[in-house]
């Protein structure tokens, strides 16, 4: 299971408001980047089993503004 695996799990049984972004779902396009146990990851291409802890922390990539839950705003970074 990849974090964004369990992503799609937590928004389909505990809390369908969640918002996250991917797209690809194969490393590619880069939509699911999060920090992902404070380290920036891709969602779909992080298997929650490597990580080696029972609890995986997520969070929005850092140095970015924040729309809502982990997704945010990628207009500074194209903007560079």
């Amino acid at each position: 299971m990849t974090v964004l695996d369990a992503l799609f799990l937590v928004q389909r049984e505990q809390d369908p408001s969640l918002s996250f972004r991917c797209a690809c779902r194969v490393g590619m396009c880069g939509t699911c980047a999060m920090s992902i146990d404070g380290v920036p990851r891709l969602a779909c291409k992080t298997r929650v089993r490597t990580l080696g802890t029972a609890v995986v922390q997520v969070a929005p990539l850092p140095n970015l503004p924040v729309v809502k839950d982990l997704v945010v705003s990628l207009e500074p970074f194209f903007d560079q």
